[in-house]
């Protein structure tokens, strides 16, 4: 499966949450804001998920030039990202 920009950025996040010792004041400092990061981008998959959908139907046109139905972007991100 193919991965959104903002899937493979939460992914960087929890290598860097893994990567860093949580042994001193500042590392625990590290470590809160690399998770406050994920929380955050974990918020906007909904976001990007629509923005992804919006874009298939109205980009998509078939032979008559009609949109596609918003179930088949459905589909289609569920396809290609889930």
């Amino acid at each position: 499966m193919k991965k959104t920009a903002m899937q493979l950025l939460i992914e960087q996040l929890e290598s860097m949450k893994l990567t860093h010792p949580n042994n001193s004041f500042f590392d625990k400092g590290i470590h809160e804001g690399i998770r406050c990061a994920i929380r955050e981008a974990n918020q906007s998959l909904e976001t990007e998920r629509e923005q992804i959908e919006e874009a298939y139907v109205s980009g998509d046109l078939d032979y008559d030039k009609v949109a596609m139905p918003k179930t088949r972007a459905k589909q289609y991100y569920k396809d290609t990202y889930q």
